[in-house]
């Protein structure tokens, strides 16, 4: 399926028979059934029944087709709504683990009475919707169901159609444009009307005049607009449309004339109470010549405005602008540009601009390492030319946040100070002061915890727009939990990057799990953080399960910020974090062979066939639990022990392609060596790598080689492990290892 086009969708008429409710997606002042798109490798059954399953956590034995859909489309001929039904008893349900947000949706029981009742759903749909048993199995929708034509169509609607200068092909426009806000449905509510008009006039239509026109449309009083609704009113208000005579037969009640009277007088520079309101309406009424009763004509309405029966009308009940056709919809440009926001392997700014530039800032290191001075490139006239200084000048206002990385005048490089003094022995015998390594003595940790918030604010707001699974090339560093061990983070600096990120050749990747458990946790995020700021495409990080509000609670994170920094400021800064946190990415793909996550894989009925599913997880998410079972899995899944022999267990992986209960966590799945190779052949990849559990070499291989975990915190609550780490580079992956013994006493050294 290309980018551009609809996807065929499986929709579920879900009903509690022993409640006579439904199951409904409530979207605002709206509801749809639940819906899931068809993969193109996966039939109607698998896909109904795999979403069955992330909704109920089992398949439901009673689900059947009730009715198909086919829909014209200008470009794609027609595309496919399959709707199942689904019969449950409360019993059922008393087994059931029910997701009610799920895949963007909030669902909801609901009884059709309460949903009529609400307005939420109109009798007409409901019948379009709920009762297609009574229609015939098939419905299919041509393109002389949707088109207006002098064939099909009244000829003073098509007449006024002529007069409006709307053509055959600008309705297939609009058609297209029509079916990508509203597909899975073939209507259009209220909501789905102001984003359309709001796109083909460039928004320059007044919000309440496009609600007006809503509600002339609205023959029926349904809630929602057929495609040859939208077009007629459109055509009906187009500024070359007289209104004498021709016109869109439809009625407006009380309430569309109360809000043209409303707005009359708001031009006017008056307001009006209940009565004098109801008073004027009766008036508006009466000038108008109208037809007494509950409903007015829109004709007559439109031929009275035409008139200028009424002072200041007309401007009110036309159009500012006119349509205008475009060859290529509003919606085809907008779903293209979000496509390649998320796509797996996107491009970064250095791949499209590849030809590299000299650096402005030349940096000076004691032979320890140390750094002594910056300088910017044209002043070291001693060895750069007078035309090559001419040239680099030119670049500067490019790189100047890069030389501002390694000056102490950036809340980044400040938050390093900060760092650099906790890392170190301090004894001043003169000032008083003595303090050990990797402690914070007496120093007033106020100005670095405001530093972190405003570091987090703006981390916030650029990693909202990253995907929800990188496209990471080699070669790279790849780091497992740290679980707030401060000293094993700069154990790995000081043997793999030693001169900072910044200036090491390779990425960075941090399987997450950045906190709890250990005491130095708002250290580890604070040099995460910053240098993540300042070397954005370097450094990654991904979530883990352990990156989440309720989980810091229960275990250090949060008594560890208020009792750094007091319960005030704490709270915030720990509510700053949190917030980068509901921003992360959840996955990675390395070289486009590699899966990384924390966790483990996801089981196939949340993928739905692709990856690239994971990039319609929403965010932010702060509550992953109840916001997205497949996030959830990401952080918290793990694979089965190889020499479990459990037969219950095994019995489960059969009956669920591999997957099983997490036991021993109480939430997420297990999965098996068979799961794991379906998930590699199903994706085209080779490995999969992911933290989330101690190790005691701080990596281990499973799975025929195929599963590599990484932890990279050694002496991980009282134990004897080692720190891992891995380093992918010319299709290798490496295993490093670093000895418990040494590691932990090297990093307390100065």
């Amino acid at each position: 399926m290309s980018i551009k086009q609809l996807p065929n969708v499986v929709s579920l008429v879900i009903k509690n028979q022993d409640q006579n409710s439904f199951l409904f997606n409530v979207n605002g002042n709206y509801i749809t059934l639940p819906y899931i798109h068809l993969h193109e490798n996966r039939s109607w059954t698998e896909t109904s029944n795999d979403f069955a399953k992330q909704i109920f956590s089992i398949i439901p034995s009673n689900m059947d087709i009730c009715q198909i859909y086919r829909i014209y489309h200008p470009t794609q001929n027609f595309i496919t709504n399959v709707i199942y039904e689904v019969k449950l008893s409360d019993d059922f349900l008393s087994k059931c683990i029910i997701q009610l947000i799920l895949n963007g949706m909030q669902l909801q029981w609901m009884s059709h009475f309460d949903a009529i009742e609400n307005n939420l759903i109109s009798k007409k749909y409901w019948k379009t919707l709920i009762d297609a048993k009574s229609e015939s199995f098939l419905t299919e929708i041509t393109q002389n169901d949707v088109l207006l034509t002098s064939k099909n169509t009244d000829p003073s609607n098509f007449e006024m159609l002529s007069i409006a200068n709307i053509t055959e092909n600008d309705q297939k426009n609009l058609y297209k444009d029509f079916l990508k806000i509203t597909w899975p449905e073939n209507v259009m509510t209220l909501d789905d009307f102001k984003i359309f008009c709001d796109e083909i006039f460039n928004g320059k239509e007044d919000k309440n005049f496009i609600e007006l026109l809503f509600n002339a449309g609205d023959v029926q009083n349904g809630k929602c607009l057929s495609f040859r609704d939208v077009i007629l009113v459109l055509a009906a208000a187009d500024p070359n449309t007289p209104h004498n005579g021709i016109g869109h037969k439809n009625y407006w009640d009380n309430a569309d004339l109360k809000a043209v009277v409303l707005e009359i007088w708001q031009k006017c520079g008056k307001k009006l109470d209940g009565l004098e309101l109801e008073t004027e309406v009766e008036n508006l009424k009466s000038e108008l010549l109208l037809i007494p009763g509950p409903k007015v004509r829109l004709e007559d309405i439109l031929s009275a405005t035409d008139q200028l029966r009424f002072r200041e009308s007309a401007s009110l009940l036309r159009l500012k602008t006119k349509f205008k056709s475009r060859q290529l919809s509003f919606l085809d440009q907008s779903l293209k540009f979000i496509t390649s926001s998320k796509q797996l392997i996107p491009k970064s700014q250095n791949e499209i601009f590849s030809s590299p530039e000299i650096a402005l800032h030349t940096l000076k290191f004691r032979y320890m390492g140390s750094m002594i001075d910056v300088d910017e490139v044209w002043t070291m006239e001693k060895f750069v030319s007078a035309s090559s200084i001419k040239s680099l000048k030119i670049l500067k206002s490019r790189q100047q946040s890069s030389i501002m990385i390694f000056q102490g005048n950036s809340e980044v490089t400040e938050v390093l100070q900060y760092l650099k003094y906790f890392t170190q022995d301090v004894i001043e015998e003169k000032k008083g002061v003595t303090k050990e390594a990797y402690s914070w003595g007496e120093k007033n940790l106020s100005k670095f915890g405001n530093l972190m918030i405003s570091i987090c604010q703006k981390l916030t707001n650029k990693m909202k727009d990253d995907p929800r699974c990188l496209a990471i090339k080699s070669p790279l560093y790849v780091m497992g939990d740290l679980h707030g061990n401060y000293p094993d983070l700069i154990g790995f600096e000081r043997i793999l990057w030693h001169l900072s990120p910044t200036l090491t050749p390779c990425k960075l990747l941090f399987l997450g799990d950045y906190v709890d458990r250990g005491v130095n946790s708002v250290e580890v995020v604070a040099y995460l953080f910053a240098y993540k700021f300042h070397n954005y495409e370097k450094l990654h990080l991904i979530r883990g399960n352990h990156e989440i509000r309720d989980t810091q609670r229960t275990f250090t994170f949060y008594a560890e910020c208020t009792q750094k920094f007091g319960s005030k400021l704490g709270d915030k800064v720990w509510t700053a974090i949190n917030n980068v946190f509901d921003v992360m990415p959840l996955a990675a793909v390395i070289d486009n062979k590699i899966f990384a996550c924390h966790g483990g894989i996801p089981p196939p009925w949340l993928l739905q066939g692709s990856i690239e599913m994971l990039n319609n997880i929403a965010c932010p998410l702060p509550s992953p639990k109840d916001q997205n079972q497949l996030a959830w899995c990401l952080m918290w899944n793990d694979p089965v022990k190889e020499n479990n022999s459990n037969e219950e267990l095994q019995k489960e992986l059969e009956q669920n392609n591999g997957f099983g209960f997490n036991v021993r966590r109480g939430t997420g799945y297990v999965f098996s060596e068979d799961a794991l190779n379906e998930f590699l052949e199903k994706h085209n990849l080779s490995h999969v790598i992911r933290a989330h559990q101690a190790q005691q070499h701080g990596v281990s291989i499973q799975f025929s080689g195929k599963l590599i975990s990484v932890f990279s915190s050694s002496q991980y609550c009282s134990m004897k492990n080692d720190a891992g780490c891995l380093a992918i580079e010319s299709n290798k992956i490496r295993l490093l290892r670093f000895d418990v013994e040494t590691f932990g006493k090297a990093n307390s050294a100065n």
